[in-house]
């Protein structure tokens, strides 16, 4: 019996042979067995994985790096990939480093090492650089070097390596060259430490924590001009002073002022230091009024006035620091006139609050009190530094208290209490953890920088003042736009890695549980108005979530399952799912996801980087139900991968270690798009190096879309006769100059017919071109700058026809057999492989049975190459060449092709199709012919 099997979709990707045979699971119709190196369409169809352009070297490349994105406003001139490595941060725009103003060499010498002279050039030993314009030693054009025993005018070079460059054999230096310095940036982390770096950003400024490191912030001021700097949280605002205080009239009465600067960005002062009052009249009771004077502060744009309630007899009840403070009110100038304002107590004077200080004041414990002190004297601690208090003096002299203004940092237990005047006072500091006070993670929530988890406190949550995101100070008497301070309820200890704010909440996602932390009844989250839901009990692992839409995907707390983290509308939480349950066999313990990014547009897929240097792509559309995942490699090992905007699409970037010269070495380098427009274009080749296309800047007009002889004009001067061979593309064709009319009109034969073409019948013909869409190229015979390659085999592609494989010799490739051409990649080659699951049948019971497979029907899109067959040992290449004209390459093929396959009976009766040549395929869907035998033996 034959039968005919159809499979419409591969939205489903590669599944675990767990399972196999599993008909009644709805996906199973739409998976595959194995899918190598192939990637699911969001639409449908399974395409081969692109390649990918080689970028660049990376310092320190025995070491881990991690890459992050940063957006400061939409064009491209303003997004980077941050590269982070041993102690150092690099910036990489359109697959190449950020580099320096133009130095100008006036000589290269032919030596080992080869030496170059650039006047007063102000480089050191060690720096990368990128050389360019040098006429004569070309081998050196585009090139990263280093810098090596240095003089005010020379240097001598050596690769990325630190291998001297011989340039002895290379063509003598005529004339010219400009050297570029890759800008790079001290940074405070340890390549150790990068898989626990946190990153959040607010417009040009990064912030960055880790648990074991003080907060830094990364800004951008220019693109060759960024600062890390640690993040300051200590009051560091000038402090004025109270000179004078007058009164109506006289009497018994005292009372205490302060005053505070507050300045433009709205950040107030601490209070300055206490101003005791006495011999007043009590204006609460008697009409009259006091004056309060004070210096002026640079920059302050008001200040604030402060004071405690009224004594009324100073002889009986003396005034101390002790007293409660409340606001009176804001002055624009340096005085105050208070004509007996009742003080604001629950707006008090701020005091100085750094939750992540080491060996901060808490408090401090008078163990004897003394004699002799006073309410002008001053308190002084040993070892630490940035401590202010008063202290409290009662009536027989002694000190009863200190009160803090500013906790500090670096005391310990063993510091001294000094307080000048009297005598005999002794105290026990109690200090806040003197190691163990960093944050984890952060995030700008609610106008707030929130930041959480210390090993100290890893369930807490740290929130700044409102609009304030360096200001953690807190109100004598708390207020809803203080700093505040909240610890998640748990039964179990765990640390917070990540904080995403949502539409119902900031979610906190920790290593068990996931809350929702909010303030109630719709309300801000406050000081005062704070309260977390368990939304989840599966935790998070130390990888950070992608946010896809509005949902949010993680890896599961044992890194061994994906989930999609949505808000039910029903439930009112949020709720996870499984998405890589039918997968599974991709996460195999032991494999964790160490990076991973998602690319919007133009694939929607999940970028994933797993610890055993494969890759995963992960496709989701969760509104077409599409989850697929499928496993790639590469001719080395993944490490890490990001994505950026970049051309109006997400740029995927990885890192990748590759053994080169039996090196091992990792590079940056750029996934390529796969919309190519013609088989010229293909790039299914991996750390690739490709000639650049020549764009006019000129309108083209053509007269046919086929033909010979035909005449191609431009509306400003372009050709020279020296273009008769050179090849021009436009609308999908493509053309030979045959002959020079003159700089605006050529007349060319056309290889490939002109696809862009006006269908109006008073305007028929091939479109015209604008600027860019056209191109007109001289044909080559080598591809050079492949020193990352050198003395490997790479494979290569001219003019969409595969060429036999060569070894790079002197960063080179030379065609063979005098071939040339003017679209060419060379690189390193991959294989994908798909194999369908075993046959099952709606109308029948066929798992149990041999099958024969006897032809396959593929519906292909954009492919050439694609091979078929029921073993690997034994494939069929599907035909594809139809009416290209000799010379031409096979085009890219749509449409249906049957292949006969010579298989053997088996059970399973599965299927492979398989891309070898570094080709692009798309598969949309394929119906499998075969026979199925009556006997099950």
């Amino acid at each position: 019996m034959s039968t005919d099997l159809i499979q419409y979709a591969y939205t489903a990707g590669e599944i675990s042979k767990k399972y196999l045979g599993r008909s009644d699971i709805e996906k199973y119709d739409l998976a595959v067995a194995r899918a190598h190196n192939w990637v699911v369409d969001y639409r449908g169809g399974l395409t081969t994985r692109a390649g990918t352009e080689f970028g660049d070297y990376i310092l320190h490349d025995d070491k881990d790096v991690r890459q992050f994105s940063f957006v400061f406003a939409p064009d491209e001139a303003n997004i980077y990939n941050l590269l982070f490595g041993h102690y150092y941060i690099r910036f990489i725009q359109n697959n190449a480093y950020v580099v320096e103003n133009d130095i100008i060499i006036t000589n290269i010498s032919s030596a080992n090492p080869g030496v170059v002279t650039a006047t007063a050039h102000g480089l050191t030993n060690g720096d990368w650089l990128k050389l360019s314009a040098i006429v004569g030693m070309t081998e050196l054009n585009y090139r990263t070097v280093v810098v090596a025993n240095v003089t005010a005018n020379t240097f001598e070079l050596q690769d990325h390596a630190g291998v001297n460059i011989d340039t002895t054999a290379y063509t003598a230096y005529t004339s010219g060259g400009i050297i570029n310095r890759i800008y790079t940036l001290t940074s405070p982390y340890s390549a150790d430490d990068l898989r626990g770096l946190h990153k959040d950003q607010l417009r040009d400024t990064v912030r960055l924590t880790h648990i074991d490191y003080p907060v830094y912030n990364l800004t951008r001021i220019t693109n060759t001009n960024w600062t890390i700097l640690k993040e300051s949280f200590e009051s560091s605002s000038s402090v004025p002073t109270i000179t004078n205080v007058t009164f109506s009239s006289t009497g018994n009465a005292g009372t205490i002022f302060a005053v505070s600067a507050v300045f433009d960005d709205d950040v107030e002062s601490l209070v300055s230091t206490y101003y005791f009052t006495s011999g007043m009249v009590n204006y609460n009771a008697t009409l009259g009024h006091v004056k309060v004077f004070w210096n002026a502060v640079a920059g302050a744009k008001y200040y604030n006035v402060y004071r405690s309630n009224i004594v009324d007899d100073v002889t009986v009840q003396p005034i101390n620091a002790g007293m409660q403070m409340g606001y009176l009110g804001k002055s624009y100038g340096t005085d105050f006139i208070d004509t007996n304002i009742i003080p604001n107590f629950a707006h008090s004077p701020v005091v100085g609050n750094n939750p992540f200080a080491d060996g901060a004041v808490e408090y401090i414990e008078i163990t004897a009190p003394g004699t002799g002190y006073t309410n002008a004297d001053t308190v002084s601690l040993s070892i630490g530094s940035g401590f202010q208090g008063f202290p409290v003096v009662d009536s027989t002299g002694g000190i009863v208290a200190i009160v803090i203004k500013q906790g500090g940092k670096d005391y310990t237990a063993a510091s001294v209490v000094t307080v000048t005047g009297g005598a005999g006072m002794t105290a026990t500091v109690n200090v806040t953890p003197a190691t163990d006070n960093y944050p984890q993670t952060s995030v700008v929530y609610q106008q707030r920088q929130l930041y959480g988890s210390t090993r100290n406190k890893y369930l807490a949550l740290f929130g700044s003042r409102i609009g304030l995101f360096s200001n953690f100070d807190v109100s004598g008497v708390l207020t809803p736009d203080d700093a505040y301070e909240h610890e998640i309820d748990s039964n179990v200890i765990m640390p917070i890695y990540f904080l995403i704010p949502t539409r119902g909440g900031l979610l906190v996602f920790a290593k068990r549980a996931i809350w929702k932390f909010y303030g109630s009844n719709g309300e801000s989250i406050t000081s005062t108005n704070a309260q977390a839901e368990i939304q989840s009990f599966v935790g998070t692992a130390q990888l950070p979530p992608l946010l896809i839409d509005a949902d949010i995907l993680y890896l599961d707390n044992m890194g061994t399952t994906v989930r999609l983290l949505g808000y039910n509308d029903f439930s009112k939480i949020f709720k996870g799912e499984d998405r890589s349950i039918l997968a599974s066999h991709l996460f195999p313990t032991g494999s964790n996801l160490v990076s991973w990014t998602y690319a919007a547009e133009p694939d929607k897929v999940v970028y994933a980087v797993r610890t055993d240097g494969s890759l995963l792509h992960f496709t989701l559309v969760k509104e077409q139900d599409v989850y697929a995942w499928c496993p790639a490699t590469t001719c080395g090992l993944y490490k890490d991968v990001v994505s950026i905007e970049e051309n109006d699409r997400d740029a995927v970037y990885v890192i990748v270690e590759r053994d080169i010269g039996g090196r091992k070495t990792k590079f940056f380098e750029r996934i390529v798009s796969r919309a190519f427009e013609t088989v010229d274009d293909v790039w299914c080749l991996d750390s690739g190096v490709g000639l650049s296309a020549n764009y006019p800047a000129a309108i083209l007009k053509v007269a046919a879309e086929t033909g010979t002889d035909i005449l191609y004009t431009t509306d400003s001067a372009v050709f020279t006769s020296a273009d008769v061979g050179n090849i021009i593309r436009s609308g999908k064709g493509k053309a030979i100059i045959r002959t020079y009319v003159d700089s605006k009109n050529v007349k060319c034969d056309i290889l490939r017919n002109i696809e862009l073409v006006n269908f109006e019948d008073c305007n028929s013909g091939p479109q015209d071109s604008l600027p860019g869409t056209w191109a007109l190229d001289t044909p080559v015979d080598k591809l050079t700058n492949l020193w990352h390659l050198e003395g490997e085999e790479v494979s290569i592609v001219v003019d969409g026809d595969v060429l036999p494989k060569k070894v790079v010799t002197n960063g080179t490739v030379t065609f063979p057999n005098t071939i040339t051409g003017t679209r060419a990649v060379a690189g390193l080659g991959y294989k994908c492989i798909m194999q369908t699951l075993p046959p099952v049948a709606s109308d029948a019971i066929i798992e149990s049975r041999t099958k024969n497979i006897i032809g396959i029907s593929v519906r292909r899109d954009q492919t050439r190459g694609l091979k078929a067959g029921a073993k690997l040992h034994s494939l069929y290449e599907i035909k594809d060449r139809t009416d290209e004209i000799y010379g031409e390459p096979t085009r890219l093929i749509d449409g249906i092709a049957y292949a006969v396959v010579q298989g053997t009976w088996d059970l399973e009766g599965q299927t492979y199709m398989v891309q070898e040549y570094p080709l692009p395929a798309t598969i949309l869907g394929h119906v499998i012919r075969l026979e199925v035998g009556d006997d099950p033996r």
